[in-house]
């Protein structure tokens, strides 16, 4: 067991070289690394929520969320990616960033939340399936 605590906190400037490097190690290609961090910088800016898991001031996962409106009015929150760095995964950090994301959507009055997964993620999707989600839909793409 970890001495020092993970806390979630709001992601700020001095997080985004963290988050990058994290996306550095995830196997497919990221905006944000294309971007370095100006994408996210961006989302930020936005109003988008971006939070990162920390232990001893060490960036080990991140996650982005936003809110959308559908044609009914009902207002959407969408989990656009979560990650965690490959030396952290599978201790409960992606799980903890999930649910605090699903919190702040909840929080903003958000009736349904949706999850955006690669498709060859497996361990993604089972985490998120035992946060409540299921799969709606299936999103493929052709080169």
């Amino acid at each position: 067991m970890d001495a020092v605590p993970l806390q979630i906190v709001a992601a700020g400037p001095a997080h985004v070289s963290g988050i990058v490097e994290i996306e550095r190690a995830c196997p497919e290609s990221s905006t944000v690394v294309l971007t370095a961090g100006e994408a996210l910088r961006e989302a930020m800016s936005r109003g988008h929520g971006v939070a990162v898991a920390i232990r001893a001031a060490a960036v080990l996962g991140w996650a982005w969320w936003h809110t959308e409106d559908d044609r009914a009015g009902e207002t959407t929150g969408v989990i656009v990616r979560v990650a965690v760095a490959p030396a952290s995964r599978r201790r409960g950090i992606g799980a903890a960033l999930v649910a605090h994301a699903a919190s702040a959507l909840r929080d903003a009055g958000c009736a349904r939340l949706r999850a955006r997964v690669p498709g060859d993620d497996p361990g993604a999707r089972a985490m998120l399936e035992r946060a409540g989600f299921h799969i709606r839909a299936v999103e493929m793409e052709a080169p």
